[in-house]
């Protein structure tokens, strides 16, 4: 399987909370190449890894598609593994501490132990 197509396939399983996510990540920066080629994928709903390319290039033809899709796929594995981590400090800490379950107040509480 292409990484194009790893890529694809993980955007379009993204749930609202997690492209809130990234959505929050992205939202101080200026526009980049792998923030455009997440919303090619997520808002014009293209799913063939050739067509994708194609139109990443006929928009950035001096960009390197390949680099821009590894970056875009760590990128979003790091803050789903990051939101994973906070949940998971959530719910253990809530066996713990009930009503522990607001987010910054769970890793406030979390940092204490």
């Amino acid at each position: 399987m292409l990484k194009s197509e790893s890529l694809i396939q993980l955007i379009n399983s993204l749930t609202k909370q997690e492209k809130k996510e990234f959505s929050m990540y992205i939202s101080n920066k200026p526009e980049k190449d792998y923030i455009f080629l997440f919303r090619l994928i997520d808002d014009k709903k293209i799913s063939d890894p050739e067509e994708l390319k194609q139109c990443f290039l006929k928009a950035k033809p001096t960009s390197s598609f390949n680099t821009v899709v590894i970056y875009l796929f760590d990128l979003l594995i790091e803050i789903l593994t990051k939101l994973r981590t906070e949940q998971d400090i959530c719910y253990s800490m809530s066996c713990c501490m009930p009503g522990c379950c607001m987010r910054n107040q769970c890793i406030r509480s979390a940092s204490r132990y």
